[in-house]
């Protein structure tokens, strides 16, 4: 958290809606990306740039509410 890039990876598409938060109680947080159009959540949580898990929750069109 100094500011300073030292990554970066492709992650998501057009119309994806992402959000960080600690997805599996590590204290570490990874990304979460919900695409609307499926209604599939897709979760990196090494922050990796690879999906470790993915379900679908939720419907076509809806929003995401933390």
């Amino acid at each position: 958290l100094d500011g300073i890039v030292n990554n970066s990876f492709r992650y998501g598409g057009t119309g994806d809606q992402i959000i960080k938060g600690d997805w599996e109680g590590s204290g570490k947080d990874g990304i979460a990306i919900f695409r609307p159009s499926t209604g599939y959540w897709y979760f990196d949580n090494n922050l990796d740039g690879i999906v470790n898990n993915s379900f679908r929750y939720g419907g076509t069109g809806d929003q995401i509410l933390v």
